[in-house]
């Protein structure tokens, strides 16, 4: 996509300001304000996904008070797509080309844009195998969102929006799509059971590396922060020999997110990065396996991971194991 700067005209404005006002304003009735909120923020996001269609899906606009009116309409647009069995928005975006708008936005001089961008992206194909290809295609397999995971250029919620996008995008079975809210609109938490998980490493084109399988347990200890991760497992290389790995690390409950270490004899430390989501946690791996290779871990590219409990006895019926 071309980038330039274009003007969005609209009022997107005033209603999302006003809203806790009204909400909160002796004797009003909550609910139907809610309501009406989120059909005014429906037309506002259909609004600006016209605008956006009418001038070739520019990837910002100009002006400091447009820019703020993208800001809310696309925030709206987080909260109608986080509900994937809803058909309605799905036909509405489809129809106003939303793919390319937001596939160009990921290009944004402004980091929220970005973030939110790629949020949508990642609710908008979850599940759906037309809206993956598309992406797929329109992304060039995903390659161009893999200058987004570096953590040292680019905020850590761009990180952790375009990891999951890439992770929902590569997904195949039985790696589970990632998963980050419950029915109810609430941070969906793994459950940490000890026992056998899978840990699948993505190449940076998007292809799928051996399944691990990791033995790991978890302990938490009274008055800490942190739940301690630790496990072994191996895999089979086809340069040498099977050899044993050690997985050790730390969870933060209240964040959600993981920090884990993979030792490997002759080769360097594999560090994990990832977030908690319904089947355990996604996020990025920097390091390289092949005893031959030497570099360090700063000049490697970040890749993707997914990481989730082995449910054997699905496995072992033969039924999907994907979400």
């Amino acid at each position: 996509y071309t980038c330039r700067r274009a003007t969005y005209s609209g009022d997107i404005l005033g209603m999302g300001a006003r809203r806790t006002g009204i909400m909160l304003a002796a004797g009003a009735n909550v609910w139907r304000q809610l309501c009406k909120d989120r059909v005014q923020g429906w037309r506002l996001v259909m609004e600006m996904l016209a605008w956006l269609q009418q001038h070739n899906h520019p990837p910002t606009v100009s002006g400091s008070t447009h820019r703020l009116q993208q800001l809310v309409a696309l925030r709206y647009l987080m909260l109608f797509t986080q509900h994937p069995e809803d058909l309605q928005w799905r036909q509405s975006m489809i129809k106003l080309d939303c793919l390319k708008s937001l596939l160009a936005l990921t290009d944004n001089e402004n980091g929220a844009v970005v973030e939110m961008a790629l949020h949508i992206l990642a609710n908008h194909v979850l599940g759906d195998q037309q809206m993956k290809f598309a992406v797929n295609i329109g992304s060039r397999l995903g390659k161009s969102f893999l200058g987004k995971l570096d953590a040292d250029d680019k905020h850590p919620s761009i990180v952790r929006e375009a990891s999951r996008l890439l992770a929902i995008l590569w997904a195949e079975d039985p790696c589970p799509e990632p998963v980050i809210l419950t029915p109810t609109n609430a941070p969906a938490k793994p459950k940490l059971s000890p026992g056998m998980w899978l840990l699948q490493e993505f190449s940076s084109r998007g292809e799928s590396l051996r399944v691990l399988e990791v033995q790991l347990k978890f302990e938490e200890h009274v008055g800490s922060n942190a739940i301690e991760v630790d496990g072994n497992g191996h895999e089979l290389q086809a340069s040498y020999a099977e050899d044993a790995f050690q997985i050790t690390g730390c969870i933060n409950p209240l964040t959600g997110e993981w920090s884990l270490q993979r030792r490997l004899r002759q080769v360097p430390t594999v560090i994990y990065e990832g977030y908690s989501d319904r089947d355990g946690a996604w996020g990025v791996y920097r390091g390289d396996r092949r005893p031959h290779f030497e570099s360090t871990l700063r000049g490697q590219q970040p890749r993707v991971f997914r990481l989730w409990l082995h449910n054997k006895e699905e496995d072992s019926d033969g039924e999907d194991l994907s979400c």
